[in-house]
């Protein structure tokens, strides 16, 4: 399903032919505190949140006119989610028997994970199979985006893509906590740049990059494309019955998706 959701939704964002008018600024200076504070000046606020927008979004400035969208390739059609699997073509994946639980004592976090953002472990809590499954696929999702937001920076270097890029290494930190917290292989933990253990994301990060290279209105069009696709997915993963630490981290992940569509659309 995640597959053809990108691939819909980045068609659709490039049906338009240009981008005009002034482009804004997004998220003010970007650095935020990401130290898991927490209150900061009264506002209950995570360290998640300020270190994607920096000082509450900021004022935004005009930084002159729009460009003009080149043409590009369209993203591969992959079969999205089989029966039973996320993102994968044959729905499969290699499960210890009893389901996915926390060590005695529970998991440390990966390093560099903002704890304060990483909800404490269920005490006796379980997943199933499918929720496995869906996590090794959103941390590769997360990846897909931070690498995508990279590429961008150097190509064009706006500081929504430094921001934005941020946070998702940082959001990335936060499933891999849950996956060491439940037993569960990292997908990306050997992976380089643009490199997943599932290869319809490898062609997808192939055609997006396509698209950042193109111009600024493709890179923008891109990221449009890539946090849709990230929206509907976390959406479908908040169905599932899991434990509230998954939860909360789906949660924060979606609400940052949020953050991020809209802040490419007011750079549009």
């Amino acid at each position: 399903m995640s597959k053809k959701a990108l691939a819909a939704v980045a068609i659709a964002a490039l049906g338009v032919t240009g981008v005009t008018g002034a482009a804004v600024a997004a998220n003010g200076n970007g650095n935020g505190n990401g130290n898991g504070n927490g209150n900061g000046n009264g506002r209950a606020t995570s360290s998640a949140e300020r270190f994607e927008n920096g000082h509450a979004d900021g004022n935004g400035s005009c930084d002159g006119t729009g460009t003009t969208a080149g043409t590009p390739s369209p993203l591969r059609d992959g079969s999205g989610r089989s029966a039973g699997g996320w993102g994968r073509n044959d729905g499969t994946r290699g499960n210890r028997a009893g389901g996915h639980g926390p060590a005695a004592g529970g998991q440390g976090s990966p390093s560099g994970t903002h704890e304060s953002d990483v909800p404490a472990a269920v005490p006796g809590a379980t997943i199933s199979d499918e929720v496995a499954e869906m996590l090794t696929f959103m941390v590769q999702e997360e990846q897909l985006a931070r690498d995508v937001y990279a590429l961008a920076i150097n190509e064009h270097g706006d500081r929504v893509f430094v921001n934005i890029n941020r946070a998702e290494s940082h959001h990335m930190t936060e499933v891999q906590a849950l996956l060491d917290r439940y037993g569960i292989d990292d997908p990306t933990e050997t992976k380089g740049a643009g490199s997943f253990t599932d290869t319809e994301l490898t062609g997808m990060y192939a055609d997006l990059a396509g698209q950042v290279e193109t111009d600024r209105a493709g890179a923008i069009a891109a990221g449009i494309a890539v946090e849709k696709a990230d929206i509907a997915d976390l959406e479908d993963a908040l169905k599932l019955e899991a434990p509230a630490d998954v939860t909360a981290v789906l949660q924060n992940l979606l609400a940052g998706s949020e953050r991020h569509l809209a802040a490419f659309e007011r750079n549009a």
